[in-house]
């Protein structure tokens, strides 16, 4: 039997039942399952809101959505101040990123292989961030989108596309979000778009609840 889904954490109970009253959410839910999702090496979520003196247009949802952080705002010589296109707030540890190994493999994978994978892993970071009916709005369209084209079934998950996964699992959505969208527009896919869309809407929003912030960050 196919792998569920690992279980929600006790602020996602609502969002996930907001997802499971839609017609046919489950049922899309259970054919996604495919590739386990990283388990308890994934970091845990920080709170999104950054704090008045340290904000930045490109701190807008740090740090599910921030941008990379700016190199000149800890020496203080940051001339853009608000108006930064990037994170002005501490990461502490490196951002996880794909290898250019990585990205070339992303870029190969089979429509089908890449949904399949991909899907469950930005369904629940998404869904972390806003489950408004927008966003779930959109992750439908994407993975009708992803699964138009998908005339054959996944290959069986290789090693590499395992390593993949669990890669994908453990970067921020922004960085996850990129990369897909970056794989899907250099193969003319549609699902590019898609993609896009999502971050542009996940960043509105997440600026929209910060009143520090009036700016949401380039894409």
């Amino acid at each position: 039997s196919s792998p569920a889904f690992p279980p929600p954490s006790a602020h996602q109970d609502a969002t996930m039942a907001s997802a499971r009253s839609a017609p046919g959410e489950r049922t899309r839910i259970q054919e996604l399952q495919g590739v386990p999702l990283p388990d308890a090496q994934t970091p845990p979520l920080e709170a999104a809101a950054p704090a008045p003196e340290r904000s930045s247009s490109g701190s807008v949802g740090h740090p599910l959505l921030c941008t990379r952080p700016c190199i000149f705002f800890s020496t203080g010589r940051c001339a853009n101040g608000r108006a930064c296109d990037f994170c002005h707030q501490s990461h502490g540890t490196r951002q996880a990123k794909l290898s250019s190994s990585q990205r070339e493999q992303l870029q190969r994978l089979p429509r089908a292989c890449a949904r399949r994978m991909a899907m469950p892993i930005v369904w629940h970071k998404a869904l972390d961030v806003d489950a408004g009916s927008e966003t779930l709005l959109l992750l439908r369209h994407l993975d009708e989108v992803w699964a138009a084209g998908a005339k054959h079934p996944p290959h069986p998950p290789e090693k590499e596309t395992l390593q993949l996964a669990a890669r994908l699992g453990v970067m921020s959505l922004r960085s996850l979000l990129v990369a897909l969208m970056y794989a899907a527009l250099k193969n003319d896919e549609p699902a590019g778009e898609v993609l896009r869309s999502l971050l542009r809407h996940l960043i509105g929003y997440m600026a929209d609840g910060s009143a520090h912030v009036g700016a949401t960050n380039s894409v």
